[in-house]
């Protein structure tokens, strides 16, 4: 599932509580499950992630980016 593929990669890589723009997630620099993943796809996974506080989108200086929050395993 690709809403718990990007929680788990922001937590294994340390980007928790960091801002990201959806081309740093889709464009890393060290290939990864998220690599070349349409933004609008991945934009519909982020919109769930934060109906469940998993993330927040927020407006950066070019466009859009997101930060992904520690989540509760309550679900």
């Amino acid at each position: 599932m690709l809403t718990l593929d990007s929680a788990a990669q922001t937590s294994s890589t340390g980007q928790l509580n960091t801002i990201m723009t959806f081309y740093e997630i889709v464009e890393p620099p060290i290939p990864s499950n998220l690599s070349n993943l349409p933004v609008p796809l991945l934009k519909k996974a982020i919109a769930i992630l934060a109906k469940t506080t998993r993330a927040q989108i927020i407006a950066v200086a070019d466009g859009e980016g997101v930060r992904f929050l520690p989540g509760t395993s309550g679900r």
